[in-house]
């Protein structure tokens, strides 16, 4: 009886891993319905959008500023300042390749910009939902 015990624990053990190996931990693959799932554009973050508010992006980084600061490129060709912090290890990420962002909006002033919380090449092709 011990031993049929211990071959249902070690066969549930190898179901379980089997069954969560090569799930990362990608904003687009959680279940739908629960926001950002189709990107915004930076004119809608421009327009309506709370400081403080989460946005999903997709666009391209194109251009450095300084420090932790980039210029990110949206779907349309609107450009945003968003924040990168130096704590995090971003060298995943290229000049002008399509990513997709999560970040919250820093608005201040007479500036916005976007504090990136997790970022990632894109999955999907531009302007599909």
């Amino acid at each position: 009886m011990k031993r049929l015990m211990t071959y249902l624990c070690c066969g549930l053990l190898i179901v379980v891993g089997a069954a969560t190996a090569g799930m990362h931990d990608r904003f687009h693959h959680g279940p739908r319905g629960f926001g950002h799932e189709y990107p915004m554009t930076v004119s809608q973050i421009r327009s309506g959008v709370k400081d403080g508010q989460m946005v999903f992006l997709q666009g391209r980084l194109t251009k450095y500023f300084g420090g932790e600061y980039y210029e990110f490129t949206d779907v349309s060709g609107d450009t945003i300042e968003v924040e990168l912090d130096n704590d995090r290890n971003w060298s995943y990420l290229k000049k002008d390749e399509l990513i997709d962002l999560i970040g919250r909006v820093d608005k201040d002033m007479f500036s916005i910009k976007i504090e990136v919380k997790k970022a990632y090449p894109s999955q999907r092709s531009v302007g599909t939902k």
